[in-house]
């Protein structure tokens, strides 16, 4: 059957026994994909539901107005939900005491959605009386890549999630999509592998703005454009999963950190962030702090791959500052990529761009030094202390003054192949020794005796190894 052009929903008057609007938008949207596909008309109003809309593949879902904050000058920091109707948008409002998702998928036997869009609406919860999602992409028992968009909608007051992708949704397409004042989180995405996301927003959600896990067997292969969380517990929450990309990412007054990613598995996880802005995050958090972006993982071994390009670190300057621009935990940190950055290092509680020194930073500046910040420690450092750093290569030692202990950096701060070389520069019998820290294996010559002598130590599996080259 061919398709038609367009249906309207008020072609599809309640029934006598109807109170809401549900069943007669579901009718229309069945029409329409009984025909072969099409677009359904929703012009300018408010339609209530007390169940889910169901969505089915082929079906645009076209709305009026502009939605994303309202129309115009209307703001929804400052003008209730309920004007939205005085500026010609369509707006689909969740009955009160209604316990339900507003939309969900119309294949009940798989889940499967192709080629759908909605586009121009508001998704307006009861988050203040019962539970209930906003869009709700059940997970599918079927991987499909559907080109599914959404396009223009404003998803506010859930008492749930704002925008659910269940497992199975890959390349999907968002423009303008903005979950606020939900729950749990804005957006929860369980896949969405090789998905584009364009000026997604997320505000005042209970959990995270935007939490992206991998589940199943994709995930990850995101890309986010032009991306901005505010306000929620936490900004951007990533969870096990591989090669996620921001150009263009604000995240701003968020209750712990700006960016949270935490790995247990997958290796490596490249996270790639570009022109972003990170401001007053960990607010109201004072007993526990995050950072802007902050990296945790329990999985030994495991390294990841992180590049920040191009970012504003501004902090705050009250007295709920976060700890770091950057702060890595993970128990065995690779040597990511931190350039073109400029930070307020008093607006932190730890003055360094970085926490760790593995890091390789280069063409940063702190507006609060006037200062460039590049590499922490330079590859060729002579030794002034007895502690040798995860950044150091080369080191030169003086022992002049006596023998010297050199003390090596945890094993598990490093990765696997992490090389030092350490020489004397002086003409004397005092002995230069290098030692683990704690209880760290170590095998091999641990000592130099004669001048320009050099040793090589090496992390190799759970040991350090070392050998003297000259």
């Amino acid at each position: 059957m061919g398709s038609v052009e367009a249906i309207s929903v008020r072609d599809y008057p309640r029934y006598t026994s109807e109170t809401t609007d549900e069943a007669r938008i579901n009718r229309a949207l069945k029409a329409a994909a009984n025909a072969g596909g099409g677009t359904v008309y929703f012009p300018s109003g408010i339609y209530i539901i007390a169940s889910q809309i169901l969505l089915p593949s082929k079906v645009r879902m076209l709305g009026e107005g502009g939605t994303t904050f309202g129309a115009g000058s209307l703001d929804i920091g400052t003008a209730l939900p309920e004007n939205f109707i005085t500026q010609a948008v369509t707006v689909i409002k969740l009955d009160d005491g209604s316990d339900s998702n507003m939309l969900e998928l119309e294949d009940t036997s798989n889940y499967i959605l192709q080629n759908s869009c909605i586009e121009n609406f508001v998704f307006w919860g009861n988050r203040s009386q019962n539970e209930g999602n906003g869009i709700y992409l059940n997970n599918s028992a079927i991987d499909q890549r559907g080109h599914n968009k959404f396009i223009n909608i404003l998803i506010y007051d859930m008492n749930g999630t704002g925008f659910y992708i269940g497992l199975g949704h890959q390349e999907l397409h968002m423009d303008n999509v903005i979950a606020y004042n939900c729950t749990y989180d804005g957006f929860d995405i369980r896949a969405g592998e090789d998905s584009k996301l364009y000026k997604i927003q997320s505000a005042k959600n209970g959990e995270s703005g935007i939490r992206i896990t991998q589940e199943g067997s994709h995930g990850g292969a995101l890309r986010f454009y032009d991306t901005d969380v505010w306000e929620n517990g936490m900004g951007i929450e990533i969870f096990d999963v591989m090669n996620i990309f921001f150009f263009g990412v604000s995240a701003n007054n968020n209750q712990y950190s700006g960016i949270y990613i935490y790995r247990s598995n997958w290796a490596p996880s490249q996270i790639h962030i570009t022109r972003g802005t990170f401001d007053s995050n960990s607010h109201n958090n004072l007993t526990s702090p995050g950072s802007d972006i902050f990296i945790e993982s329990t999985a030994i071994d495991v390294p990841h791959a992180i590049f920040v390009d191009k970012c504003l670190f501004r902090g705050s300057s009250d007295t709920s500052k976060p700890n770091y621009p950057i702060q890595d935990m993970a128990t065995t940190p690779a040597r990511n990529i931190v350039t073109n950055c400029c930070y307020i290092s008093s607006n932190y509680r730890y003055p360094k761009l970085v926490n760790i020194d593995t890091y390789s930073c280069s063409q940063n500046y702190d507006l609060s030094t006037s200062e460039c910040v590049d590499e922490y420690n330079l590859p060729y450092r002579y030794m002034t202390d007895t502690v040798i750093k995860n950044s150091d290569v080369y080191l030169t030692v003086n022992s002049s003054a006596g023998n010297i202990a050199l003390t090596l950096p945890s094993i598990n701060s490093v990765q696997l192949g992490k090389v030092f070389f350490i020489s004397k520069t002086t003409n004397d019998t005092n002995t230069i020794s290098v030692n683990p820290i704690g209880t760290d294996g170590f095998t091999g010559n641990s000592t130099i005796n004669n001048q320009y002598g050099t040793l090589m130590v090496v992390r190799a599996g759970t040991n350090w190894y070392s050998i003297k080259i000259s």
